[in-house]
């Protein structure tokens, strides 16, 4: 029966910060992960598996300024090898990003009332329309003959 361990941690890296120079910093994150992970779920260093997310997270910032901390899903396999990944966390929506949503919702709202309105109001006016009766129309009287000119002889030098 396969049986796999599932665990979450938040990996500090203040330690690794202060020590050693600053053009390093990014790279020795990522042995310190491998270290952390393998000592907490008792593997090798060699048989942890880091995700491309979690690389791409810790050089995101470049290698002078890499996180501070980070909240990593670790999962070991009956093989022994381990998987270090980022956790499936959903986003909350901010303050701003609410009321945006919210106004935007309220003005659909309120377009729709008006074109149902407006439906209702045309639905309404084509009901009561009588047909209108027939009138007859004149016959528009004969147009007077145009006044012909004639041509005009020029001088041919």
């Amino acid at each position: 029966m396969p049986e796999e361990i599932e665990r979450l941690y938040t990996i500090n890296f203040t330690r690794v910060y202060k020590v050693g120079p600053k053009n390093q910093r990014a790279a020795r994150l990522v042995k310190y992960i491998r270290e952390f992970v393998g000592h907490h779920m008792k593997a090798e260093d060699a048989k942890v598996w880091i995700d491309e997310t979690v690389n791409e997270s810790m050089w995101g910032r470049g290698i002078l300024k890499p996180p501070r901390n980070i909240r990593v899903k670790v999962t070991k396999f009956d093989d022994g090898v381990v998987e270090v990944t980022l956790p499936e966390v959903e986003k909350k929506e901010g303050k701003k990003a609410k009321a945006l949503a919210e106004e935007k919702k309220a003005e659909e709202e309120k377009a729709a009332k008006k074109a149902a309105a407006a439906a209702t109001k045309a639905a309404k006016a084509a009901a009561e329309a009588k047909p209108a009766e027939a009138v007859p129309v004149a016959a528009p009287a004969p147009a007077a003959p145009a006044a012909v000119s004639k041509p005009v002889e020029t001088k041919k030098e």
